[in-house]
Parts: structure tokens; sequence; C-alpha cells
């Protein structure tokens, strides 16, 4: 990591590991079209899904699912 003119060189940074792999799962012209999609999934099964604005200028919205990572300590607990 490059060091920062405005950072602390004795501050620790705290590393915040990612919880989710995102999931493309359409891509809409408007936002509302885009929150009706979310909604739908959010009423199934889905617990987490987020609408991303793309496309030239901003101009889209793609809708993405979240799907949790697993991490070394979930999976030793599971397997005993």
């Amino acid at each position: 990591m490059t060091q920062k003119s405005w950072r602390n060189p004795d501050e620790k940074i705290e590393v915040k590991p990612q919880k989710f792999k995102w999931n493309s799962h359409k891509v809409f012209d408007d936002f509302v079209s885009a929150d009706e999609e979310r909604k739908k999934l959010l009423a199934g099964k889905q617990k987490h899904v987020k609408i991303h604005r793309c496309g030239p200028d901003g101009t889209k919205f793609k809708v993405k699912i979240g799907n949790p990572i697993k991490t070394k300590t979930e999976d030793n607990q599971s397997s005993t």
C-alpha cells in the first residue's frame, strides 16, 4: 500500500475482510424497474440484494445478489 501524505505512519490500519461475493443479476434502464426486481428478490429467499449504478455516465442500474464468503473459522466450526 502506498503511503498517504495525510495518514499518520504510527496509526494501525484496520483490515476489514470482504463478507460477500456480489454477482450481477440483471441490468435495467431505470431505477424504478431495478427497485421492483430488488423488492421481488428480497420477498423471496434472497437476503443480500443491492442496486449498483453502471453504464455510460451512470445511465443503467444493475441488480446484484450477495453470497456470503465462508471463512476458515466458519469451516472449522461446522466440521466439528
